[in-house]
């Protein structure tokens, strides 16, 4: 659940508990939920594999999207407009722009595309409640869940290896 919330241009917005450099990160305000990110053969020649803040897709969304900074990790990506540079934006990855990553992390050839960065969905938006199961003084026995080995992949960013 969210720590706090702060006030963006008359809008009372939710915050995530942990910030980036110091800065909020909070859910795409309104007018920045769905951005559009083409990828060029420029920003994969700019970009340097193996890093979350200098890659191909960061260098793009600097360049395209009016950016400060931003960071694309494995599930959400992470973006300073200059507009509002006093937040962070959270995205989801979008799966292409997720693979592109990963071709460029293992050395492949990255190509030019496009991505859709959308926000996150309602239930999984920050300041809103999932549905639970727990009633109040009534205990649940829990069910112990098989699980299967987890893949570790080589030579990938650490934000891409998943667990």
């Amino acid at each position: 659940m969210p720590k706090n919330f702060i006030e963006i241009d008359g809008l009372e917005v939710a915050c995530y508990r942990n910030p980036i450099d110091g800065r909020p990160v909070i859910d795409p305000l309104p007018g920045f939920e769905n951005r559009i990110l083409p990828l060029t053969q420029k920003h994969i020649k700019l970009g340097i594999p193996g890093t979350a803040n200098k890659c191909a897709g960061v260098v793009a969304i600097c360049d395209t999207l009016d950016a400060i900074e931003a960071y694309v990790q494995k599930g959400r990506t992470y973006i300073r407009y200059k507009s509002h540079p006093d937040v962070w934006m959270r995205y989801l990855t979008p799966q292409s722009l997720k693979f592109e990553a990963l071709v460029g992390d293992r050395k492949g050839k990255q190509e030019e595309s496009i991505h859709y960065l959308n926000a996150i969905s309602k239930n999984a938006r920050l300041g809103q409640q999932t549905g639970t199961d727990k009633v109040p003084g009534k205990e649940t026995a829990k069910i112990p869940r098989k699980t299967n080995p987890r893949s570790e992949l080589k030579n990938v960013r650490t934000s891409i290896i998943v667990r």
